[in-house]
């Protein structure tokens, strides 16, 4: 139950509006979870919107956890989001999305402001709205506001992170595929096809392989196909996937043409 309006007229005029009651949460942030509009405007005029609840959210992180729009829209123009350092680039509601891993591939603070001005946007990949949109959906609504400084080491460190299930990493790498260079590596040589080797990720190398230099290598002299050999063995099929792609290289380099078409 919110704060009826003449309680909350109580505090305004008489106590302190920005410390935590007994239900976790200053009178701001229990009227925007009540969804109360009236109420959250007058304590606009005097609450600070950086003040944490007990679950270390602020009000602008509640607003968009409860995603009511008219609350949105009196919170935000009140709020002024910054990244501190040190801490997380993402707040509370998106931190717990499925899309955590892309914090992971961004460096500190990597998100543009203006995405916490986008209320559709923020609905579409809180959590509880999985079955609403798609997985597509949530990550092409997520991914114009990275920030992303090294686009040479986005695939890398994309393979790297993501830990979703196994069709789900292939809707997104589908389309950084369209941008990136599949090819670049990290500072110890590591490509995208060598992430895919170390961890024997076959469809993701079969996304990869037209668009990888499968003679690159790391910085201790292996090709993927080495490290594929090395860890899963050489009968694994992802190692058998390497070598038949490396010998049709091999061949169209030598000006050759291929004996038959290329079978998974």
């Amino acid at each position: 139950m919110s704060y009826p309006f003449e309680v909350v007229e109580f505090y305004f005029l008489r106590l302190p509006v920005d410390v935590n009651s007994r239900l976790r949460g200053t009178p701001l942030h229990v009227s925007i979870t009540e969804g109360n509009p009236d109420a959250v405007k007058l304590l606009l005029l005097r609450s600070r919107t950086d003040v944490t609840d007990y679950y270390d959210c602020n009000a602008t992180g509640k607003a968009f956890e409860e995603y009511n729009p008219d609350i949105i829209n009196l919170v935000l123009p009140n709020s002024s989001i910054v990244h501190r350092e040190g801490e997380p680039a993402f707040f509370y509601p998106i931190s717990i999305t499925e899309l955590w891993w892309l914090l992971e591939c961004v460096v500190e603070d990597g998100i543009l402001v203006s995405m916490y001005h986008s209320p559709k946007t923020m609905r579409q990949i809180r959590r509880d709205a999985d079955e609403e949109y798609t997985y597509q959906e949530q990550f092409e609504a997520m991914f114009p506001y990275l920030n992303i400084h090294d686009e040479s080491l986005f695939m890398v460190n994309f393979l790297l992170r993501h830990s979703l299930r196994k069709q789900q990493r292939l809707v997104p790498l589908k389309q950084l595929l369209l941008r990136f260079d599949a090819s670049s590596s990290d500072e110890d040589g590591w490509s995208a096809l060598h992430q895919c080797a170390k961890w024997g990720s076959v469809d993701e190398t079969k996304l990869l392989l037209p668009h990888s230099n499968t003679s690159g290598r790391d910085r201790g002299g292996r090709t993927a196909l080495q490290v594929a050999t090395t860890k899963h063995g050489a009968e694994h099929d992802l190692s058998r996937i390497l070598l038949r792609w490396s010998r049709k290289s091999i061949n169209i380099g030598e000006g050759g043409q291929s004996r038959k078409k290329m079978k998974w």
